[in-house]
């Protein structure tokens, strides 16, 4: 609820900012060549491989959507170059799986006809058993991008945009027995981080003050020592407003 309510707010504070900015926006002419820069992100994430926090021959759900944001400065360099510093936010994509653990997390070294729901595994975290897996993920960090403009129709500019993004990636996994939730006799979580740096590209849509872009942030989760409930590309649809300094 209080997230609803927060993401409901912050939608309300951009679109008074958009507001504004378009009418100053139709009374005069941006000269400035550094923008304040405030943007609301739509992510969807790659969920990670079959094994990893989930089974596909199991139970589980997983939300790899999120919404989160963005914010830095621009610098118009020229009329064609612009570069950029951004904190941006990829959100919190969770994962809630029945999962086995199996003996050295490797599936073919489970012995076949293995009850993985037998009483000593109730009893504590166990090899080769069924338990509950809660799992989430959280990605933030500062993005440096440089963008060039391909073509202007009308007023509104079409950029291609590629940067590095200097990331941490931190994962949280609560493991449980079955049959329970908060009052369960014994539980672990197991929290992990790691910092990288990745690749970016997309696209960009300016008009006036306001933008909209579709960006790919590439090798989230990939060959960083977390396990993370999420592997590979994240998609990043972000709508903002462009504010002269």
């Amino acid at each position: 609820m209080l997230k609803s309510v927060l993401r409901d707010a912050a939608l309300v504070l951009l679109g008074a900012v958009i507001g504004n900015a378009l009418v100053s926006g139709a009374q005069t002419e941006r000269k400035a060549g550094v923008s304040l820069d405030f943007g609301i992100s739509d992510n969807r994430f790659t969920p990670s491989p079959d094994g990893q926090w989930y089974q596909k021959d199991q139970d589980g759900t997983g939300r790899y959507k999120t919404t989160a944001g963005t914010f830095g400065l621009s610098f118009d360099l020229n009329p064609v170059w612009t570069v950029g510093v951004h904190y941006v936010s990829l959100g919190r994509p969770h994962v809630d799986a029945l999962a086995v653990a199996f003996p050295e997390d490797d599936r073919s070294k489970l012995v076949a006809g293995t009850n993985t729901t037998r009483p000593a595994c109730n009893g504590s975290f166990t090899e080769a058993c069924l338990y509950q897996w809660h799992t989430a993920s959280y990605a933030r960090g500062v993005n440096f991008s440089t963008s060039i403009r391909l073509f202007e129709v009308e007023g509104v500019r079409f950029d291609a945009k590629a940067g590095l993004y200097a990331h941490k990636l931190s994962q949280a996994a609560i493991v449980e027995p079955l049959g329970c939730r908060d009052n369960c006799p014994w539980r672990i979580q197991v929290d992990q981080s790691a910092e990288r740096i990745t690749p970016m590209w997309g696209g960009v849509v300016r008009w006036k003050w306001l933008f909209a872009s579709w960006e790919s942030y590439e090798g989230i989760g990939a060959h960083t020592p977390v396990t993370a409930n999420v592997k590979g590309r994240v998609e990043v649809k972000t709508i903002g407003v462009r504010i002269p300094i």
